[in-house]
């Protein structure tokens, strides 16, 4: 099996990271431009973030796990 070094899992969350920055600061352009009273494209925004954010937070959370196991892994082989 092939293990990821975890300067790979860094880049993981690097690019979740990025992600969430560029949708945010797309957004809040559209933002900017809306016509006053809008409030759909607000909330349609407001929902594609939180589904963004969900997504970045489970590569997060994907990452660290293969980062402990890829320490658990590391430990054991030191050990043998």
């Amino acid at each position: 099996m092939h293990m990821m070094p975890v300067s790979q899992g860094s880049r993981l969350v690097k690019w979740s990271d990025a992600i969430r920055d560029d949708f945010l600061n797309s957004n809040a352009i559209a933002l900017g431009r809306k016509a006053p009273g809008d409030s759909s494209l607000e909330m349609t925004i407001k929902v594609q973030a939180q589904c963004i954010t969900s997504l970045c937070d489970k590569v997060d959370g994907l990452t660290n796990r293969l980062m402990t196991l890829e320490a658990t892994i590391a430990s054991m082989d030191a050990s043998a």
